[in-house]
């Protein structure tokens, strides 16, 4: 597996994934109404196998490069995550059963069974069911570059017509929202987007059409945004989810290609907001270990789930404890990982 690297860096994404995983915490507090968090999901599906591609496109298969890419990716998520379950274990209310052992290996999502899928930390199931997308990727890649641009354009709305269908017809079901193959789609179809945004990028039409009307096409992205989010069924999270943040992927990299960014995506590139999808993994991943320490502590101060100081609390341990975990945490165990294995692998 031959890997090119890319050199592109798309600057709002990086500030929309805290706008993402804020969301998800939303969805999740006790008291909140919000019923967005599919969407918000199948963004992150899609935008995993858009930044894949882009970083680590594959045009030959070779084991010992696909076992470097493995071990970089999934240094930064296990170690987390079983730092997670251990601290779950630390809740006196926490049994310990034999549904930890699938959860230990990421392999939860692989059985039909929402006691064994939202063991422990519940928030893992979504890296769970993710983690079959990036063994595959090396296979997604290399097949999908073979096909000519037609083929690939049909595809993808044959994808998108199988899932907007599934959708309404399976909501809710196990084999369409968590079993891993399922969601290889939503992967497929991020990979599929960044290799046609980087075809239609070399054309000089495509270069005035985006340098004339970007701003214009960022505020009707935003307006399709909220109305997805106001007005459609949750039935239709998944499609509507994915055709907008295709859009935000499309309009954000053609922007970053050809150096033009309208007034929504200069303001998601704001320094801080980027500093925060930085570490957006950390926030999903410890929110609901974050909400069980905040129970205690409502319990001992007597505070009131709505309460200002309760909740400004709660989200200045998520911001804290993310920080703390990514920069004391994964990132010096993820390269100590990565640079032993490849040392290995050199020798």
């Amino acid at each position: 597996m031959e890997i090119q690297k890319k050199k592109l860096s798309i600057v709002p994404i990086d500030g929309l994934r805290f706008i993402l995983a804020l969301n998800i915490v939303l969805c999740h507090m006790e008291f909140s109404n919000y019923t967005s968090g599919k969407m918000t999901l199948v963004a992150f599906f899609v935008m995993s196998g858009f930044f894949m591609e882009m970083h680590h496109a594959c045009s030959k298969i070779n084991l010992k490069q696909w076992l470097r890419l493995e071990v970089g990716t999934f240094s930064k998520i296990y170690p987390l995550h079983w730092l997670c379950l251990l601290a779950w274990m630390a809740f006196p209310a926490f049994k310990v059963t034999a549904h930890i052992i699938p959860s230990i290996f990421l392999l939860q999502c692989w059985i039909p069974d929402n006691s064994i899928v939202f063991y422990g930390n519940g928030m893992s199931w979504f890296i769970s069911t993710l983690a079959f997308s990036y063994v595959v990727f090396p296979l997604l890649s290399c097949g999908s570059r073979k096909l000519g641009r037609a083929l690939k354009w049909g595809l993808m709305l044959a994808l998108l017509a199988l899932m907007a269908c599934l959708n309404v017809w399976m909501e809710d079901n196990y084999f369409r929202q968590i079993f891993p193959p399922a969601r290889v789609v939503d992967f497929l179809l991020g990979v599929l987007l960044y290799q046609l945004v980087t075809d239609v990028s070399e054309k000089p039409e495509v270069r005035r059409f985006v340098s004339a009307y970007a701003p214009a096409m960022e505020a009707v992205v935003v307006v399709a945004c909220a109305a997805a989010y106001v007005w459609l069924g949750i039935n239709y999270a998944v499609p509507v989810g994915w055709v907008i943040i295709s859009a935000v992927l499309l309009l954000a990299t053609l922007g970053e290609i050809y150096g033009v960014r309208g007034p929504v995506f200069r303001l998601l590139s704001q320094r801080w907001l980027v500093w925060l999808g930085g570490i957006s993994f950390e926030i999903y991943l410890i929110q609901q270990l974050v909400f069980a320490v905040m129970k205690s502590v409502k319990n001992v101060l007597h505070l009131e789930f709505r309460s200002p100081l309760y909740l400004c609390m709660e989200f200045g341990m998520l911001i804290v404890g993310a920080i703390v975990l990514h920069y004391c945490f994964v990132k010096p165990v993820s390269r100590f990982i990565t640079r032993s294995v490849n040392k290995k692998l050199t020798d």
